[in-house]
């Protein structure tokens, strides 16, 4: 179901909270260039404000050597994908308390939404994984090989 866009733009504070300050001589030029893709953003109910704003302040507490670091990286578990990177960073700079942190926010969470839906909560969530691996084992590679091109261009 497609976020309204009061749903969608209410993260958008907290990513503009953890984006870097604006400084430098590009700033100025930065924001109004970058307005089209946060309205398209916005506009298509995607939640990349939110994950944007979970790795930010992720990395915002690490700079600050916070012991809170691994709170927002476990709750980036809603787009584990997106958090990869920063997760294996963490354990490969021996960050153990952030990762321990990490995997304690997501045991909690997960905790919580067996106890609020029952065990069927896992089935359906693995339902979704299958389907998604289904949907996107049919795409043609020569698809994947096309994008991957243009990406990296």
């Amino acid at each position: 179901m497609k976020a309204s866009f009061h749903e969608e733009a209410r993260p958008t504070p907290f990513f503009d909270h953890s984006s870097p300050p604006d400084t430098g001589e590009h700033a100025a030029k930065l924001r109004p260039r970058s307005l089209p893709l946060i309205l398209l953003i916005i506009r298509s109910g995607q939640n990349s404000f939110l994950t944007g704003g979970l790795i930010g302040l992720t990395c915002m507490l690490v700079l600050r050597n916070s012991r809170w670091s691994g709170v927002p990286l476990g709750l980036m578990a809603i787009k584990p994908h997106l958090a990869l990177g920063v997760g294996f960073w963490a354990l490969l700079d021996r960050r153990w308390v952030m990762a321990a942190q990490s995997f304690a926010v997501i045991g909690l969470f997960g905790g919580l939404a067996t106890l609020m839906f029952g065990t069927e909560v896992w089935a359906a969530a693995f339902g979704g994984i299958a389907e998604t691996a289904q949907a996107l084992s049919s795409v043609p590679h020569d698809i994947n090989l096309c994008l991957c091109a243009v990406i990296w261009r």
